[in-house]
């Protein structure tokens, strides 16, 4: 998400409401390297504040899994797109976490056996259908 930005201006603005005060030295050290990688450093009066935006993971691993899942699936879609037999409607389900328990080494190796897996199986579904028949066709 980069919503960092609009949640710290509107949490600065609350606190320069709350203390009646209004902000001043305002750097940004994730940007400008002025410090410790923070959102926002900044001075409310007398009071030095430093601000940093964190994801909350609504599940253990869930960044590092949508990344490594992202990851997996990616070069698959890109490879696929436009690829598989026509006409056909092709779904592709994963679970949430499909490298689960395989170390990163292996999941090109993993890519490229899931893709070999869904060309076959495309072309096995295509065969078994090979033209779209419209609603007319064996309509009882």
């Amino acid at each position: 998400m980069n919503n960092e930005e609009a949640l710290c201006e509107a949490l600065i603005r609350l606190l320069e409401h709350e203390f009646k005060v209004t902000r001043s030295d305002v750097t940004y050290p994730e940007k400008d390297g002025s410090g410790p990688p923070v959102e926002m450093r900044l001075r409310l009066g007398d009071r030095r504040i430093a601000i940093e935006h964190t994801l909350v993971e609504p599940f253990p691993l869930a960044i590092q899994t949508g990344k490594e899942f992202g990851k997996l699936t990616a070069e698959i879609e890109a490879n696929l797109n436009g690829n598989m037999p026509e006409p056909g409607t092709y779904v592709l389900l994963f679970p949430v976490h499909p490298t689960l328990g395989k170390h990163r080494r292996t999941h090109a190796e993993l890519r490229q056996r899931l893709l070999a897996w869904i060309v076959e199986a495309g072309k096995q579904l295509h065969d078994e259908c090979p033209e779209r028949k419209d609603r007319h066709h064996c309509p009882q």
